[in-house]
């Protein structure tokens, strides 16, 4: 079954724990963008926090992506991330902060990592 363009239009999102980690910010952004090369992702902007930790979504940048989504709601698909631990630690945060945007926005996040988690199912290998 094709996918729909709205599925195909993506953002990402990158967090550093450090301002000056540079190295990290670019390997992740490398893996965003073969991520959507490989999925067929049209790539239209990335939101980075640096010298944020992932206890929350309280990030500057998260919270302006959040605003992004809903002032595009129904545009944008997909979310990619380099991996879980790029969100949040807290694995009930992450499901819920999943849920919150799957079932409100019509967002669904994609791991560049290879890990994609659901509820239902936890963690599969692609």
């Amino acid at each position: 079954m094709a996918e729909n363009r709205k599925d195909q239009i993506a953002v990402g999102y990158i967090r550093v724990a450090s301002i000056e980690d540079q190295l990290h910010i670019e390997q992740q952004m490398k893996r965003i963008r073969e991520h959507c090369d490989i999925h067929g992702r049209d790539l239209k902007m990335v939101f980075i926090d640096e010298g944020q930790h992932s206890k929350n979504f309280k990030g500057p940048a998260w919270l302006v992506l959040e605003q992004f989504l809903k002032e595009h709601r129904g545009k944008v698909g997909t979310l990619v991330v380099s991996d879980t631990d790029r969100l949040t630690s807290d694995l009930g945060m992450l499901l819920l902060k999943q849920h919150e945007l799957r079932t409100s926005l019509g967002v669904t996040i994609e791991y560049a990592g290879g890990r994609q988690l659901e509820q239902s199912k936890g963690f599969s290998l692609n």
